[in-house]
């Protein structure tokens, strides 16, 4: 059997197992994914990013009704999404969190490929990310945890595929998952140290013939991935007067205080 027909039965049986879970769901998850399910549904009703509780007292709101000033937006966007595709209920929001854990073998296949494996070992590492628990478990959460891992493995896969390779499209698509994953995470500001290091340890050990044209082209990534946050970034300083989270600076207030 040809090894895409194989990884198309993993990521199908990877379908099939999260949907048999959804029959024993009954809530998005505590805590978090309550939240951002939370979230979506205020979307929905054309509320923007706003939500009608208190979820953190670090620097407590004026009013119950307030802007959401503690986490980032994109997982509730796309619970917002799934549920305007599905029908406004729980398995409505997580039937797009479903599809994304289906689609996670592919990732680990890729990146069995790119650490040279062949074609059965990648296989087998898909399979195996297919069915890990945690991430069984998170496919049925409207929780950050699968978008996050998904856009963070495939910001650094596509990064290594373009220092092997110096295809510019490979640069741009890692600028735009590091975007995407800082609007799922704001700890993914980690990714711009780590982009410096990766390009350290490829100048230093990796192929010497290689241009250095394409070390350059690894400036894309931050420009890009600005791009793609810049839209949050002035929700903030037009909310918050500051471009990070509310919460983001009070904390650093009082670090530094």
């Amino acid at each position: 059997m040809k090894p895409y027909r194989s990884l198309f039965f993993i990521c199908l049986a990877a379908l099939l197992m999260r949907v048999a879970c959804l029959a024993f769901v009954q809530h998005p998850g505590i805590g978090d994914p309550n939240h951002y399910y939370n979230l979506a549904l205020r979307l929905l009703d054309g509320h923007g990013f706003t939500i009608d509780y208190i979820w953190q007292f670090y620097n407590p709101p004026q009013s119950i009704v307030h802007p959401d000033d503690f986490w980032m937006p994109l997982t509730g966007v796309l619970a917002a999404i799934s549920m305007k595709m599905f029908g406004v209920s729980t398995i409505g929001a997580l039937l797009a969190f479903v599809s994304l854990g289906s689609l996670l073998p592919i990732t680990g296949y890729i990146a069995a490929r790119q650490f040279g494996c062949n074609e059965i070992t990648s296989l087998f590492a898909a399979a195996a990310v297919a069915a890990l628990p945690e991430f069984m478990l998170n496919s049925v959460r409207t929780d950050t945890t699968l978008p996050n891992t998904i856009l963070v493995v495939v910001c650094i896969l596509m990064l290594t595929n373009g220092l092997q390779t110096g295809r510019v499209w490979s640069f741009i698509g890692s600028g735009v998952a590091a975007g995407l994953a800082y609007l799922t995470r704001g700890d993914n500001l980690l990714l711009l140290p780590m982009l410096v290091v990766t390009v350290v340890v490829y100048a230093l050990w990796g192929d010497k013939t290689a241009s250095r044209k394409r070390y350059g082209y690894t400036a894309i990534i931050p420009v890009i991935a600005l791009a793609v946050a810049s839209p949050w970034l002035i929700h903030n300083l037009q909310v918050n007067g500051s471009l990070l989270a509310s919460v983001t600076v009070e904390v650093e207030d009082r670090l530094t205080s």
